[in-house]
């Protein structure tokens, strides 16, 4: 095959909140501790694993990297962003192959008082304000997604509620957390 490989094993999720007094929404970056990209700030991201759903990966690397489960009081919504935004990677993941990645995006709603707990993937996390979208986030892919979000999910838009995904109604994978469905769950809208 000549050019690059086309990939669609990745998602991105991107992690907004909004402040109790004022109702301005921020969002969350992690800093990454591994390559590609160690040192940098990011939004959550991982890999679908084999017979794996992208929104269930979506929610497992919210448990897994910032203990954030889409099935909690922690989380008040969970959707699916509209667009998938290609990008170009030289390298993904040691390959020596050049990649086209098309990455399904979600966001998720974090309750104003909840707090990431990272797991190894990141050093650190930090809540930038939408005005500082531009200046913290390196992709312009990144900051696309993140209008889609602020512009119709943060908002109460025609699109929220077709978007918005029934944490329910994600298949889990056997042995993962909620499989046996005994995981307390709480209905929203």
């Amino acid at each position: 095959m000549n050019g690059p490989e086309l990939r669609t094993d990745m998602v991105l999720v991107y992690v907004f909140r909004r402040a109790h007094e004022t109702g301005e929404v921020s969002l969350l970056q992690v800093r990454r501790t591994r390559e590609p990209f160690a040192g940098t700030w990011q939004t959550v991201a991982g890999s679908i694993e084999r017979g794996e759903r992208a929104v269930a990966a979506a929610a497992r690397e919210l448990r897994e990297e910032i203990a954030l489960d889409v099935r909690t009081p922690a989380c008040l919504g969970f959707w699916r962003l509209d667009r998938v935004r290609p990008f170009y990677m030289p390298a993904f993941k040691g390959s020596a192959r050049d990649a086209v990645i098309l990455a399904p995006s979600f966001a998720a709603e974090a309750a104003p008082s909840w707090s990431a707990r990272l797991n190894d993937e990141h050093d650190a996390s930090r809540w930038v304000g939408a005005s500082e979208v531009r200046a913290s986030f390196m992709w312009p892919g990144q900051v696309e997604a993140i209008g889609e979000v602020l512009g119709w999910l943060a908002e109460a838009t025609p699109a929220r509620a077709h978007l918005r995904i029934d944490p329910g109604s994600i298949e889990v994978a056997p042995g993962e957390p909620g499989a046996s469905g005994a995981d307390a769950r709480v209905d929203r809208d």
